[in-house]
């Protein structure tokens, strides 16, 4: 539990890093969205959290994305 804030930077790099040629990446634990939010220029994200206030909030704070993002509990 917490926020990934603090290492976005580490996250992100690392997974860009991988060089997988993917269209898709999919943040388990999203949480509030940051890990999503920081990778939705370069994949398409699924979010998914066990937590309810996560999709509020990841629906609320991502609606003016440019590529498809899914929300799922």
């Amino acid at each position: 539990m917490g926020s990934k804030r603090e290492i976005l930077d580490f996250v992100t790099n690392a997974i860009v890093g991988m060089d997988v040629k993917a269209e898709w990446v999919c943040d388990l634990f999203a949480g509030t969205s940051v890990v999503a939010g920081a990778l939705k220029d370069k994949f398409n994200v699924h979010a998914n959290d066990v937590q309810q206030y996560s999709s509020i909030l990841c629906s609320k704070s991502d609606r003016n994305i440019n590529v498809p993002i899914s929300f799922s509990n």
